[in-house]
């Protein structure tokens, strides 16, 4: 349990962005879009570190978040007498050093459970180990004889002080992959991602994380806070207390959250027993997710001697939970598994679509679906985009097929790239000119922000007479279909139809400005500049130029 660069660096089975390689980000969904609980949860507690109250506004503290997050949560409940009484508690007592870190879990553990009303014990998550975690909270599954099976739904990791005795990240996760892998809880874990906090107390500072698991025995694991620390700092910095109280109301809404959910989980039936094969063949890192979290690795290689097999999950839950079965829609598949932003293609009401989650601007939807009705960009099939708690937009479009003749821009050899050149400077003149609702009772003409190769489709005449179109929701060297580097090609007359993808920068001329934290493009054009459509010119211009960035 200790080892935490063993667990880090030698497994795929904690995707908790770490190692700084990208393996965890790069193969999980955003935590948010597990479970509709989780994307409740990541909202309450981004609003708590924005210090956000009940009437929407700040309290007391300065807001610098840019684009405002539609959750519930903490936006709907202010901090009470009761919340600032634990925040101010905590702050007196874990300020203090204490001999061991025992006394520092009973003492914490005593002032959480008297603020949740809820008893915090020690719990062995599996039963015949010696190993216990700090602190949990459990919900039971069903009435009558379902009434022993306990799903948790929090798990705490306390050390003394930093650095003493092991990694907390990693062993509150590892905790959590115990219940994961425990066959009397196949039945319920089969159907659920099993979402659940984790709080980190080491010494006098405090972290919040979420916890999930799509698949195996596999952890998905995003914090949810900094450490926060835990010391009265009212005088020198009057924001801290107030951000504390609500991520403590957070944590306290939160388990309410989950308990509900556990309560609606419907008893499924046991899972079939694995095969002697099967059991045969499980992999030595499937055996070693499960084994104890002390194990050596001596004690690793025998249990993956003995066979043992990660649990039967739904394999639904490793989509976006807004397109599971039963939200209508179907044949959905994942387009670049593990690009930074989740994309999809599925059938809607019959129709081929595809679905991107992705943050947007608050002015992106107005452009594209502008652009859209001028034939500039994929139209979106759903009326509205379907803001989620966590911030993030679900956009549901025309789906740009290879099949029906689409190709992206990037992918196209140079000689191509030059004879088409002046086909996309048309359509990108077009696309200025239309003009844009800007929700003021204005029109405004629009500024794409991330005019490259990459986001620019293409298709010929010929194959625009055959084939019905669809669109990919999206561009990017990552992304889509027809993208094989150099090998895709333009057939038919001289038409040639042109469409731009990714809007999520989009907006207004006069009122856009590039992401904070972004990769410098062009000179002069840094970190949340403000944007026109001479940036969208010079952009293309320069990739012309250049190459793609």
């Amino acid at each position: 349990m200790a080892h935490s660069k063993v667990w880090s660096q030698h497994h795929d089975f904690f995707q908790c962005f770490r190692p700084a390689d990208g393996k965890g980000p790069t193969r999980a969904l955003p935590i948010a879009l597990y479970d509709a609980v989780l994307d409740q949860l990541v909202a309450m507690f981004h609003a708590a570190m924005r210090g956000v109250g009940s009437d929407g506004g700040s309290s007391g503290i300065s807001s610098s978040s840019g684009g405002g997050s539609s959750g519930g949560g903490a936006d709907d409940v202010a901090p009470s007498q009761t919340d600032f009484v634990l925040a101010r508690r905590l702050c007196e007592t874990m300020a203090r050093s204490f001999g061991n870190e025992t006394e520092r879990m009973d003492e914490f553990t005593a002032l959480l459970e008297g603020y949740l009303g809820e008893p915090i014990d020690a719990h062995h998550p599996i039963r015949t180990e010696k190993f216990e975690t700090d602190g949990s909270l459990r919900c039971c599954v069903g009435t009558g004889p379902a009434a022993s099976m306990w799903l948790p739904v929090y798990i705490q990791e306390v050390k003394n002080e930093i650095g003493k005795s092991g990694d907390p990240y990693f062993q509150g996760q590892r905790y959590y992959q115990c219940y994961v892998a425990d066959p009397k809880l196949a039945a319920q874990v089969r159907h659920t991602v099993l979402p659940a906090l984790m709080l980190e107390l080491a010494g006098p500072h405090l972290r919040v994380s979420a916890l999930a698991s799509p698949r195996d025995v596999t952890v998905v694991c995003e914090p949810l806070t900094p450490y926060l620390h835990l010391f009265s700092m009212e005088r020198c910095d009057p924001d801290h207390m107030d951000r504390l109280a609500l991520v403590l109301r957070a944590i306290k809404d939160g388990f309410g959250l989950l308990k509900d959910s556990c309560r609606r989980l419907v008893q499924q039936p046991q899972p079939p027993a694995a095969s002697p094969t099967a059991e045969c063949s499980a992999s030595a890192a499937s055996a070693l997710a499960l084994a104890s979290p002390s194990a050596s690795e001596e004690q690793v290689q025998k249990k993956a001697r003995r066979g043992v097999v990660p649990p039967v999950r739904d394999l639904s839950l490793q989509l976006p939970y807004p397109l599971r079965p039963g939200t209508g829609f179907t044949d959905v598949r994942a387009i670049g598994p593990g690009v930074y932003k989740p994309l999809y293609s599925a059938k809607h009401g019959g129709r081929a679509v595809a679905v991107k989650f992705t943050r947007m601007s608050p002015d992106a939807v107005r452009v594209q679906r502008a652009w859209a009705a001028a034939g500039l960009a994929p139209a979106l099939v759903l009326e509205e985009a379907r803001p989620l708690p966590c911030g993030m937009t679900m956009l549901v479009m025309e789906w740009l097929a290879a099949e029906d003749g689409w190709v992206m821009f990037w992918s196209l050899p140079p000689d191509q790239k030059r004879r088409l050149h002046g086909e996309v400077v048309a359509a990108l003149r077009r696309a200025h000119e239309v003009m844009v609702d800007d929700g003021r009772g204005g029109r405004l003409p629009g500024v794409h922000a991330d005019l490259r190769q990459a986001n620019v489709m293409v298709r010929g005449a010929a194959a625009a007479a055959s084939g019905s179109g669809g669109c990919t929701g999206g561009g990017g060297e990552d992304a889509v279909a027809g993208s094989g580097a150099g090998g895709s090609s333009i057939s038919g007359g001289a038409q040639v139809q042109v469409q731009f993808v990714d809007f999520e920068w989009a907006g207004l001329q006069g009122r856009t400005r590039l992401p904070r934290s972004i990769c410098q493009r062009l000179p002069g054009y840094g970190s949340g500049c403000q944007v026109t459509q001479e940036y969208d010119w010079a952009l293309w211009e320069h990739e012309r130029v250049q190459g793609p960035l």
